[in-house]
């Protein structure tokens, strides 16, 4: 392999400035929907929004691309040596039907904690994968923790922000254009109704239609003059001019919150998927049970049934079900492979032992994960 070595991740960085432009011109186009709304329609903010994130996201994070050379990695000047790296683990692969489109990759851990993560479509994917299977890998102690990557978690936000955004455009589309029908056709109605009401008493409208409108007209005066007359009163003058201040400043904030209301409906979604600190728990075995982060536990003796089945039409899930609740797992966990066989011959050895004879009264006892996290973990102290 040649010095300039493989490149991994990252990209070209003459192409940078095209990340940094959308960036800047997706900003921009928000702002001018925020401030003039009749110039630009706010249904399509959170797409820009989204827009924006990703944009400028590739242009921060591909600062310095990664090669592959000889010795170790090149992440921009910096050498990064083989035995820096702590670990590597693989996920996937996972694919989405009726396409060839398939995708896996390698994260790699390095003993500052800082990672990279390189995916199958990456120049030297395959050449990565023969130097980790002809390196020898130090064991790594039990227990081993199993999780789920960043970066393919984050791109599986970001489709499903484009997705919530592209979704919320059209229907919003379509109850604006419902709306307009919809008020089209009920003033065609009104008319008719009313022109067949006239017609059916000889041309004349009834007389309960004329008491309720001079009703209404004489009852409105007396309330206008009414409240003119009591503003001659001190006291009741300030009363009313303080319900009078009340009252508008309500009217002009519920008028803004309607107005903003459609807009906050897409955004806030948006925002929340992208920027909401969530990642799932990793899970481990250790003393016979399965472990959902440090705090939920499900023993081995209470799983009752696993099986795969797919969601989205994209995701393969491994579902647990033990007495104590039920778990899925999904194939973007790191070495999701591995870890299903270790626990499958974990669950085996359990079954063995428990096979033929009475499960004593303690450990039948089904009890809650967190339960069963804090006396496995005082155990084993």
């Amino acid at each position: 392999m040649s010095d300039e070595g493989v490149l991994l991740v990252g990209y070209n960085l003459g192409k940078r400035h095209y990340f940094l432009q959308g960036f800047v011109a997706c900003v921009a186009v928000c702002v001018v929907a925020f401030v003039w709304p009749k110039l630009l329609p706010q249904k399509a903010v959170p797409l820009l929004f989204a827009s924006a994130c990703l944009l400028g996201e590739l242009w921060w994070r591909s600062k310095y691309p990664l090669h592959l050379v000889d010795i170790g990695f090149k992440c921009g000047e910096e050498l990064i040596p083989w035995e820096q790296v702590s670990r590597c683990t693989s996920w996937g692969p996972f694919g989405i039907p009726w396409t060839p489109l398939k995708f896996q990759g390698i994260n790699i851990y390095l003993k500052n904690e800082q990672s990279f993560s390189v995916y199958s479509n990456a120049p030297g994917f395959s050449k990565l994968q023969e130097r980790i299977q002809t390196r020898q890998q130090a064991p790594l102690a039990e227990p081993v923790w199993y999780r789920y990557p960043s970066r393919p978690l984050r791109f599986m936000r970001y489709v499903v922000a484009f997705l919530f955004a592209l979704i919320y455009m059209v229907l919003l589309a379509v109850v604006e254009l419902v709306l307009i029908i919809g008020l089209v056709v009920g003033g065609y109605f009104l008319y008719q109704w009313g022109n067949k009401l006239y017609h059916a008493h000889n041309k004349k409208l009834p007389e309960k239609v004329w008491f309720i409108a001079i009703g209404t007209i004489a009852g409105g005066g007396l309330l206008v003059l009414a409240i003119y007359l009591l503003t001659f009163v001190p006291v009741i003058s300030s009363i009313l001019g303080f319900f009078k201040t009340f009252f508008i400043y309500l009217f002009s904030l519920l008028s803004h919150l309607l107005d903003w209301l459609p807009l906050l409906a897409g955004f806030i979604p948006v925002f929340l998927v992208l920027w909401f600190p969530w990642k799932p728990d990793p899970v481990t075995v250790m003393n016979d049970a399965l472990f959902l982060g440090e705090t939920k536990a499900y023993p081995l003796r209470h799983l009752r049934s696993e099986r795969m089945s797919s969601k989205f039409l994209v995701f393969k899930l491994w579902e647990l079900v033990f007495a104590n609740g039920s778990i899925a797992l999904y194939p973007l966990l790191e070495d999701f492979e591995p870890f299903k066989k270790k626990l499958q011959t974990q669950w085996d050895e359990v079954q063995k032992r428990y096979f033929g004879k009475p499960i004593p009264e303690e450990e039948a006892k089904i009890r809650t994960p967190q339960e069963e996290a804090q006396i496995i973990m005082r155990k084993s102290t």
